[in-house]
């Protein structure tokens, strides 16, 4: 009885129309409820009414270049390799296909998607724990940026309640903009502006709809889906997204099949 009594307690202190999608993950309580810790968990989760703003999230890194006197580039200090985009930099190509992998439903959510915390319950209840995310491009950024990325209950629940608050206070806009240049993909290239130098030796606005479908599966894992490291696995992923881009209708059955044919990235490329 005490794991329906965690559920009570949640719905006491959470507004109705958040807590229906943390029911989701409330499904898997037959895993969760064999932490010995659980009335930890509970007091844990952040009850309280306080917005969450973008300022609040921690700044990004960037990098500086350093030219001669001639305009030539000498080096490159950084700690992370980022350059700022804005988001009309972007291809709408990328910015497309990150979001039909990574979510679909952005700009129609409030932070949180019931259909992808149930998938991922799921998936956490087979598995005893928290195995699958299911977040929001939203709750990405909150996990990126905010509160890390230990896989405990009350985080999770603690991303969604923040993950709403700052969908109240920031536009669809300024997030992807946010998260595009936060996302790791390999390589130590963070953000779309250095992947896009780092796999192709190319600017961002050169990338399309192939580019785009070799990035997208580095969001969820940089190191096992990395084209130069695991070539065979990235091509499966690409296939993947590439069907996925299929099933969309953005990009045609000519298209797939001349992309699918199209050989990966083998080496890192210098800045130049």
């Amino acid at each position: 009885m005490y794991r329906f009594e965690v559920v009570f307690t949640l719905l006491k202190h959470l507004r109705f129309f958040l807590i229906v999608p943390l029911l989701g993950i409330a499904a898997g309580l037959t895993a969760i409820a064999s932490v010995p810790q659980i009335a930890d968990v509970v007091t844990a989760v952040d009850f309280s009414s306080e917005e969450i703003t973008m300022e609040q999230l921690d700044d990004l890194g960037t990098r500086t270049l350093i030219y001669d006197a001639n305009g030539e580039l000498v080096s490159a200090l950084y700690t992370e390799n980022r350059e700022l985009l804005l988001l009309e930099d972007i291809p709408v190509e990328v910015v497309k296909t990150i979001l039909v992998i990574e979510d679909e439903g952005f700009y129609d959510h409030h932070g949180i998607s019931l259909r992808s915390i149930l998938r991922a319950a799921r998936e956490n209840v087979g598995a005893g724990g928290i195995s699958q995310g299911g977040s929001t491009i939203t709750q990405q950024l909150i996990k990126n940026l905010l509160l890390g990325n230990e896989q405990t209950f009350d985080r999770k629940v603690n991303e969604a309640i923040y993950a709403w608050r700052l969908e109240k206070t920031a536009t669809k806009d300024e997030i992807l903009q946010r998260y595009l240049n936060t996302v790791f993909f390999g390589q130590n290239a963070y953000g779309l502006q250095a992947a896009a130098e780092v796999y192709w030796g190319k600017d961002i606005r050169d990338l399309g709809w192939l580019e785009a479908a070799t990035l997208a599966p580095l969001i969820s894992s940089p190191t096992a889906f990395n084209p130069i490291l695991f070539p065979e696995e990235a091509r499966r992923q690409r296939e993947i997204v590439l069907k996925r881009l299929l099933e969309t209708e953005n990009i045609t059955e000519e298209e797939f099949q001349q992309f699918n044919r199209q050989p990966l990235p083998t080496f890192q490329h210098d800045l130049e």
